[in-house]
C-alpha cells in the first residue's frame, strides 16, 4: 500500500523511514509532525495535541527501553516515553544546535546526535558531550549521518570526511589518507 495525504491521515507526504516499537507500530517522522500506524488506524502527534514541536522531525530511534526519540529540524530533541513527552532545546539542555541532523542509539542505550553546525553530541547516563572541530579530530560541525557500528563506534559523515568514535579514540577518513 501507498500512503499519502490524500488517502491517510498522514500529515505530509515529507515522511522519513518508520521505527517499530515492541507492539509493531510504526512510527514515521513527517514534514509536519510524527505519525503511528499499528497496520489499521492512524494516530497523529503534532504541536496541537502533543509535545511535538511544528515542522520537520528529522530522525527517529526507539531506544532499548521503548522510548522513542525524534530529532526536529529547529526545534532540538523530542523524548516520548509513551506518556510524558519531554522537549529538549539549546535553552533547557546540553544541545549545541537546535537543528538535528540524524539520531542513533548505540547497544549500551548511548544516543548520539548530529547537528547542523553543532557538532556530535553524546547523551548517555542524562550527561551531554559535545564533540566539536576544536574539541576532537571531527573534521566539521555539520555532521550529515552517522550510524553505530557492531562494537558501539560511531561513524560520522560530514562533508570534510568521515570520523570513528570508539569513545576513547577517533579515525578520520579523508581524501588524503583513504580511498575516500
Amino acid at each position: 500500500a501507498v500512503y499519502r495525504t490524500s488517502n491517510s491521515p498522514l500529515p505530509d507526504n515529507q515522511a522519513g523511514a518508520p521505527v517499530f516499537d515492541t507492539q509493531g507500530n510504526a512510527w514515521i517522522g513527517t514534514g509536519a509532525g510524527l505519525a503511528r500506524f499499528d497496520g489499521q488506524s492512524w494516530t497523529v502527534y503534532d504541536h496541537t495535541n502533543s509535545g511535538m514541536p511544528s515542522g520537520l522531525a528529522t530522525g527517529l530511534v526507539m531506544d532499548s527501553q521503548g522510548v522513542l526519540w525524534i530529532g526536529t529540524i529547529r526545534s532540538g530533541l523530542v523524548r516520548f516515553d509513551g506518556q510524558t513527552w519531554t522537549r529538549y532545546h539549546m535553552g533547557n539542555s546540553g544541545l549545541t544546535n537546535n537543528s538535528i541532523s540524524f539520531l542513533a542509539t548505540a547497544p549500551d542505550g548511548t544516543l548520539w546526535i548530529g547537528t547542523y553546525g553543532g557538532g556530535l553530541i553524546r547523551l548517555a547516563n542524562d550527561r551531554w558531550d559535545t564533540f566539536y572541530t576544536s574539541n576532537s579530530p571531527l573534521p566539521r560541525n555539520m555532521v550529515w549521518n552517522a550510524t553505530v557500528g557492531p562494537l558501539g563506534d560511531i561513524w560520522a559523515a560530514t562533508e570534510r570526511g568521515l570520523a570513528v568514535f570508539d569513545g576513547t579514540n577517533w579515525v578520520v577518513y579523508q581524501k588524503t589518507n583513504s580511498g575516500l
